[in-house]
């Protein structure tokens, strides 16, 4: 559990989203670090610290595409949400990640990058396509959605980025 002592919890307010109007940065944004996901992550685990998540099965700190960051780079995922609990900005938080991280090179960045970009939706686990294939049907704008190859793009339609 988070130390209260260093928590900022009106300061995270002051730089979180209410994720119930506006959505998560795109996935595809690479300004924390240099590393694609890292933005949305920091959103959403700020909004679920100050309580601006009204639906976590739509936005949940710790979902899927978090836990493969967290994995790529060693990061645990409660000591990066404590680090965010302090209000620390975005530029402290990628410094936080670079140094408390795993394979934190510009290589390895550019390597966990790219196979995101690439990651085809018939390159996920059967159940995961299924579950996918569901939501997209859901959503009911096949002239979006049928077109959707990437897993990354899944993730900008949710938010209606496309």
């Amino acid at each position: 559990m988070m130390s209260t002592a260093t928590q900022d919890l009106n300061k995270v307010k002051s730089l979180a989203k209410d994720l119930g109007r506006e959505t998560p940065r795109s996935p595809y944004s690479s300004e924390i670090a240099g590393i694609i996901l890292l933005a949305r992550v920091v959103d959403k685990c700020r909004s679920q610290l100050v309580g601006l998540i009204p639906n976590k099965d739509i936005y949940e700190y710790g979902a899927p595409a978090d836990r493969s960051l967290f994995k790529q780079f060693a990061l645990d995922a409660q000591s990066l949400e404590a680090f965010i609990a302090t209000g620390a900005s975005d530029a402290e938080i990628g410094d936080w990640v670079l140094a408390n991280g795993e394979k934190t090179d510009a290589e390895s960045i550019a390597i966990f990058n790219n196979g995101w970009k690439s990651k085809r939706l018939a390159d996920l686990a059967p159940a995961s396509q299924a579950h996918i294939e569901k939501l997209l049907k859901q959503a009911n704008i096949p002239e979006k959605t049928d077109r959707l190859r990437y897993l990354i793009d899944v993730l900008d339609a949710k938010d209606g980025r496309f």
